[in-house]
C-alpha cells in the first residue's frame, strides 16, 4: 500500500512505502522421540522440580541419568504399577513412561503423595524439533 504524501509545493506528490514486513511466526520447539520421531511433548510443557527443571541422577546399578521435567507428555503412555523404591524425589512414587508409538522407555512418571505428578523424561532420547504455531 503506498500513501502519498502531499506538501504545499504544486506537483510534490512523493510516495512513501507503508507495507510493513510480515513478522516470521515463532515456531514453538516440539519434542520427539529419537528412537521413531513420534512426537511426545513440547517444551511449553517443561517445570521446575525442587526448584529446576533438569536432574542427574545415579541408578542403584551406577548409570546415570539426565532428565527433564514435565508437567504433561501426551506422547507417552505410563506402564507399571507405581513404586517408592530407589524413587529419585522423596515422597514421589513411579512408574515407567514409555512412547505412545514405538513403545521405548523414555523416562518415568512420577506421583506425589499430594496428588502433583509429573513426568522425568531422559534428555538423550528426546529430539527437538521446530513446529509451526
Amino acid at each position: 500500500m503506498e500513501v502519498y504524501n502531499l506538501d504545499q509545493s504544486p506537483g510534490a506528490v512523493t510516495a512513501t512505502d507503508t507495507r510493513t514486513r510480515a513478522k516470521p511466526q515463532r515456531r514453538k520447539p516440539r519434542l520427539h522421540c529419537a528412537i521413531c520421531g513420534h512426537l511426545i511433548t513440547g517444551n511449553e510443557h517443561l517445570r521446575p522440580v525442587d526448584g529446576v527443571p533438569r536432574h542427574i541422577f545415579t541408578n542403584p546399578a551406577g548409570i546415570e541419568f539426565c532428565i527433564a521435567c514435565f508437567s504433561a507428555a501426551p506422547g507417552c503412555f505410563v506402564a507399571g504399577d507405581p513404586t517408592e523404591a530407589y524413587t529419585w524425589f522423596p515422597g514421589c512414587c513411579w512408574s515407567m513412561a514409555h512412547c505412545s508409538e514405538c513403545r521405548s522407555q523414555l523416562g518415568w512418571f512420577f506421583q506425589h503423595l499430594d496428588g502433583d505428578t509429573f513426568y522425568g523424561l531422559r534428555v538423550e532420547l528426546l529430539e527437538e524439533r521446530e513446529a509451526d504455531s
